[in-house]
């Protein structure tokens, strides 16, 4: 793989590896107790979740691209065409491990007991909104992470110094 092209992957691999959950060491779940697990993550948003994700990505690709001399138009082809039918092809994989992820963390009866909250009118609508406002909350996350952070490093400078750190 070429350094550009490894550069362009980067992010979309941390941003999978950040939201994937961690593989146990316990036996997998029986066939019934995954379908259930399975019916969960995808009435929680699982698929338009990583499609929204991968709508990010695609940004973040085409920025990479373009600062290696591509021009917008032709790096959105590049992208489209090249790069994000690979990931699509990959994506029953990440919701198979949502679902071994929900497998293990639940009991059958409780994820049949959620995903009847889920298949509602209001666990619907709770899943849109979470959906719509995902772009606006995580803009509220970073204004808060920035400010805060400011705020702390400012607070904490003569501390850091003390520990050896000079910012």
């Amino acid at each position: 793989m070429s350094p550009a092209l490894r550069r362009l992957a980067a992010p979309a691999v941390l941003a999978v590896l950040l939201a994937t959950p961690a593989a146990a060491s316990e036996p997998a779940p029986d066939a019934a107790h995954l379908a259930a697990a399975a019916r969960l993550a995808e009435d929680t948003g699982g698929t338009v979740r990583i499609s929204r994700l991968l709508g990010t990505i695609r940004g973040v690709m085409v920025g990479i691209l373009v600062s290696h001399g591509k021009d917008s138009a032709s790096a959105g082809r590049l992208v489209d065409e090249l790069l994000l039918p690979a990931f699509r092809s990959h994506l029953p994989e990440l919701t198979a491990g949502f679902a071994q992820f929900w497998a293990r963390s639940m009991t059958t009866q409780q994820l049949d007991t959620a995903d009847a909250f889920f298949r509602s009118s209001t666990g619907r609508r709770m899943v849109e909104v979470q959906i719509e406002s995902a772009p606006a909350l995580l803009a509220v996350g970073q204004a808060w992470g920035e400010r805060v952070g400011r705020e702390v490093l400012t607070s904490q400078r003569d501390a850091l110094r003390q520990r050896g750190v000079s910012l």
